[in-house]
């Protein structure tokens, strides 16, 4: 089975999960966007933090008067051009991780090509291997 069978399956079996403010943005039409967990690469907010952490870093007195007084100084860092040059490089990141996942389908779906009309890797090639009883 297939990589884009097997999700299409899981899709049609599996119950999707209801989030009432999923509903609430619906009714409003707005569309919700979820991102995949664990990959901060592909989590714009990640590296929002990340330049927020390194201002704070670099300018850290240990004091809670100097992270009060560096705190907004960080925030500001984050601009509407920071924030689209960051997105920029999740849509590129994303585009790569789809680039890699038709690699990847095609390479099973002639794996699993060969599996079904039995050949193996090594005939494909026209490759003959002996094995010598020992």
């Amino acid at each position: 089975m297939l990589k884009s069978e097997l999700s299409e399956l899981c899709t049609r079996l599996a119950p999707a999960p209801e989030f009432k403010l999923d509903q609430i943005a619906e009714q409003h039409g707005i569309s919700i966007l979820r991102t995949p967990p664990y990959h901060p690469e592909l989590q714009p907010i990640e590296t929002c933090w990340a330049v927020l952490k390194n201002h704070m870093a670099d300018n850290c007195d240990f004091t809670m008067a100097g992270l009060r007084k560096r705190l907004p100084e960080a925030f500001a860092k984050v601009t509407t051009s920071t924030c689209k040059a960051i997105i920029s490089k999740v849509f590129e990141q994303e585009e790569r991780y789809w680039a890699e996942d038709e690699k990847l389908d095609e390479i099973y779906s002639e794996n699993a090509e060969e599996e079904y009309l039995g050949k193996d890797a090594f005939e494909s090639q026209g490759d003959e291997f002996y094995l010598e009883a020992v």
